[in-house]
């Protein structure tokens, strides 16, 4: 799974994701379905969410905590460099 894509996925896609990630983590698929949770509000949930989610095991809070953050700076590092080419092309 591509950390940039994490953002894009879709509540299937999220489902996905925690199936890639490893067989303990397919226990959370139907609490994440159940709310909705997709890409975007996946890389904005905190601890505290994910207890509430029902992922108990601290080390799993941190791998989904992880996988969130890297996906966010990829994609900032993305959009970062995708802004950097199109300000140098543009000349006045």
């Amino acid at each position: 799974m591509s950390y940039r894509g994490l953002s894009t996925l879709s509540v299937v896609g999220v489902s996905d994701y925690l199936r890639s990630i490893g067989k303990p983590f397919e226990s959370y698929i139907d609490s994440f379905a159940g709310k909705f949770v997709n890409g975007v509000a996946l890389c904005n949930l905190n601890d505290s969410d994910l207890t509430e989610l029902g992922v108990r095991d601290r080390f799993h809070r941190i791998r989904i905590l992880a996988d969130a953050e890297q996906s966010m700076k990829v994609a900032a590092v993305g959009t970062f460099a995708l802004l950097s080419l199109t300000c140098s092309t543009v000349r006045v």
